[in-house]
């Protein structure tokens, strides 16, 4: 690590031990501080001390920076990743089609899901027709080759009552390449075409020529309609017999488990404070705040803190959501829930931890989120553990007892 001090500050005081670790080099802006590789945490952190008690308000900032950094570097050189560990595979929830196990991921769960698209009113409430006041009219000269562009006040053309050259079953044939999806036979797609273009034109009074004009505004307000109404049914589904098949497949193959795996990590803001993990895979560490705003720490950091001390963990991970190839991942009525961390265990097993209360959430998803954990951790033997843990739990055990007492 090389570090810039200003003039005046000095490491003649510091012990021998220190000055054995540091080489200064004079320079036209004060000075450069070297940290030697090999210097121990305790010593570094007693440098770092020391540099920061000398340095003016004016410099402590920028020094405290170097630190962080510098200590990241350090951490990063002692990952489990950079020497060549493996994070052991983690079993994923799938459920059975004709005999075989299918990852459950939306297009599996949606085909799973029995409904009938007819069974829902047909509104597309937030649909509508917005004319701009004027337009452009592009006349292309072929032979000639010059385009000519003309402004039109579109203010006094009425475009609905202009005759288009589509007919219904044009558009409808259109809307139905536009809009299939995975779960939907084109058979019932189409009936609900139908039945939502009879709705606008004779209830909403739209006319052919406008919602021609409007094509591709209605039909992104059709999937956004086709989105909604996925969400009811496998929200119904999560509350049927849909939630009790998710299972886990009994012979663990490639096809069936998720692996952390070296080098694949897209971190998107590196944690960069004062402590120093051990634990963790990756080198870095994934949008882990340390302390909140009025400088307490944070319930997140508590827990990475709580995973890297325990002697039962052999390594852990903090989840990235949103990453589906590069993260663990469990399926919800809504979309994918992306556990705070993952651990594996001295012998084996799998520790998967969310922190209630670090994200956003209904008591109704956090609810479906611990009944999805619950149902993955389901008939393993405790190979694989589930914890929702919060900073008081019902019983008001600590967060740390709740750790302890999931993890044994």
């Amino acid at each position: 690590m090389s570090l810039r001090q200003s003039r005046g500050g000095s490491v003649e005081h510091f012990s021998d031990e220190l000055q054995s670790s540091i080489k200064k080099y004079e320079t036209s802006q004060g000075a450069s501080l070297v940290i030697m590789k090999g210097t121990s945490d305790e010593d570094f952190d007693r440098i770092q001390d020391e540099i920061l008690n000398q340095a003016t308000p004016k410099h402590q900032e920028r020094a405290q920076t170097s630190f962080e950094e510098a200590r990241s570097q350090r951490q990063a050189a002692n990952a489990p990743e950079n020497w060549n560990a493996t994070f052991a595979p983690i079993p994923q929830l799938g459920l059975i089609f004709d005999g075989d196990w299918q990852l459950a991921d939306k297009e599996a769960i949606e085909d799973s899901v029995e409904w009938d698209l007819l069974d829902f009113p047909v509104s597309l409430e937030q649909f509508n027709i917005r004319e701009t006041a004027s337009s452009f009219e592009i006349d292309v000269d072929i032979q000639e080759k010059v385009v000519n562009y003309t402004f039109v006040d579109t203010t006094q053309l009425h475009f609905e009552d202009m005759p288009t050259p589509i007919s219904e079953s044009d558009l409808i044939n259109w809307l139905d390449r536009k809009t299939r999806r995975t779960g939907l036979t084109q058979t019932q797609l189409r009936a609900y075409l139908v039945k939502l273009l009879s709705h606008l034109i004779n209830e909403r009074k739209f006319s052919l020529t406008s919602l021609h004009r409007a094509q591709f505004q209605l039909v992104q307000a059709i999937n956004s309609e086709l989105d909604r109404l996925f969400s009811l049914a496998r929200t119904k589904a999560f509350q049927g017999d849909l939630f009790e098949n998710l299972i886990v497949s009994d012979e663990l193959t490639q096809e069936n488990t998720f692996e952390f795996k070296a080098g694949i990590y897209p971190v998107r803001k590196p944690y960069l404070g004062s402590y120093k993990f051990n634990k963790h895979f990756y080198a870095q560490i994934d949008d882990l705040r340390e302390k909140t705003d009025s400088g307490t720490i944070t319930e997140e950091f508590k827990c990475a803190q709580l995973l890297d001390f325990h002697p039962k963990v052999k390594h852990w991970v903090r989840n990235i959501p949103k990453k589906p190839q590069s993260s663990f991942w469990l399926p919800t009525h809504k979309d994918y829930f992306y556990p705070d961390f993952i651990a594996e265990l001295t012998d084996g097993s799998i520790f998967v931890l969310e922190y209630k209360g670090g994200h956003i959430d209904t008591a109704d998803d956090a609810r479906i989120k611990n009944d999805v954990g619950k149902q993955w951790a389901k008939n393993s033997g405790g190979k694989r553990i589930f914890l929702m843990a919060k900073a008081q739990d019902d019983a008001g055990r600590s967060l740390e007892e709740q750790i302890n007492q999931a993890i044994g």
